[in-house]
């Protein structure tokens, strides 16, 4: 049996551990940080553009060619199980509002929506999505 983990992306020990110097685990960062460290350990310097925590040397463009080049070839080679998935975790909730509607206003929607011209009874919700805030 397969357990699928994942990580929370606010957990401070899993950022620490597995992206260090980014202020959210994801995935995505999991795996630039891997690339940051090979970098370190392979040719002695950080990619310009990753987090640095530990303030290495920046890579010279050429470096940085290279440690692409290695990268690509090593995709194969390196377990998946290291940078878990993302938690996702989505909070909705809904308000059931009720709300008068004039004849004509229920005979447009009528018409429009259900392409009848018989009398229908209708339910209005407003769905909130916290995390677009």
């Amino acid at each position: 049996i397969h357990k699928q983990e994942c990580a929370i992306s606010t957990d401070q020990e899993i950022i620490n551990s597995k992206a260090p110097g980014y202020q959210l685990y994801s995935k995505e960062n999991c795996e630039l940080s891997t690339l940051r460290n090979a970098g370190i350990s392979i040719l002695n310097c950080s990619v310009f553009f990753l987090p640095n925590p530990g303030q290495i040397m920046n890579c010279s463009p050429a470096q940085t060619v290279k440690l692409f080049q290695l990268s690509e070839k090593k995709m194969g080679e390196s377990p998946q199980d290291f940078c878990p998935l993302d938690c996702i975790k989505e909070i909705y909730s809904a308000r059931v509002s009720s709300h008068i509607m004039t004849e004509g206003f229920k005979s447009l929607v009528s018409k429009a929506f259900l392409n009848t011209e018989t009398e229908q009874q209708f339910a209005a919700m407003t769905v909130h999505y916290p995390s677009f805030d």
